[in-house]
């Protein structure tokens, strides 16, 4: 055994595409803003820009760690020594149920002293856990400041200084496939956890068993 992890290298090709693609996202919210402003605009120096990137996860748990990876090198590479960049962990898939409730209220909170004389360029959030809690105090907390998310399955629609990558699963399609290859189906398991995301994902799942009559999920 080589220690590979499986099916790695696609789960690190799909995030490195979704950090190219945030990149762009954030690039085409950017154009014409203060952070591009030009030497003789800025007194000889580019402003530096400030990213507050928040991670739904933590440390060590591998999509987002790729993501993450991606994203900072991209910005670092983009910007070098000019960005400021600060980085917030929510341990989501451990403490789903409470962010949004009383761990995310106490986070708001915190934020709320933390980032007081902070003025950001532009919010990241990774995942649904992210998203939601900076749907909760962006507009209190940073006012204006535009929004870019990545792998989130409700973002609602976006609205000129929110864009992003949702994470839409062809469950139908796959359902349907299922059925096709093995027509005698009658009972398909669904492994999901009890973060944000599995949650939406079950609730996804379930929605479809008008389509499926004669399946059981």
């Amino acid at each position: 055994m080589d220690g590979t992890i499986p099916q790695a290298d696609n789960l690190v090709k799909t995030a490195l595409r979704s950090c190219a693609l945030i990149i762009t996202a954030a690039t085409a919210l950017f154009v014409g803003g203060d952070v591009y402003a030009s030497e003789s605009q800025s007194g000889g120096s580019a402003p530096a820009l400030k990213v507050l990137h928040v991670n739904s996860y933590h440390p060590g748990y591998f999509w987002s760690d790729q993501i993450s990876a991606g994203l900072h090198r991209t910005l670092r590479g983009a910007y070098g020594e000019r960005l400021a960049l600060h980085v917030e962990y929510l341990d989501g898939k451990r403490h789903s149920r409470e962010l949004q409730t009383t761990l995310g209220n106490a986070i708001i909170s915190g934020w709320t002293i933390k980032y007081a004389k902070e003025r950001f360029d532009l919010l990241i959030a990774t995942d649904q856990d992210a998203y939601n809690l900076l749907q909760r105090c962006r507009h209190r907390l940073f006012p204006g400041v535009p929004l870019v998310y990545s792998s989130v399955e409700n973002p609602g629609p976006d609205t000129p200084d929110s864009v992003g990558i949702s994470d839409d699963s062809d469950y139908p399609g796959n359902i349907a496939l299922i059925l096709r290859l093995l027509p005698e189906t009658k009972r398909i398991w669904v492994l999901a956890d009890a973060s944000s995301t599995g949650n939406i994902n079950r609730s996804r799942i379930r929605s479809l068993q008008p389509m499926f009559p004669h399946t059981e999920f």
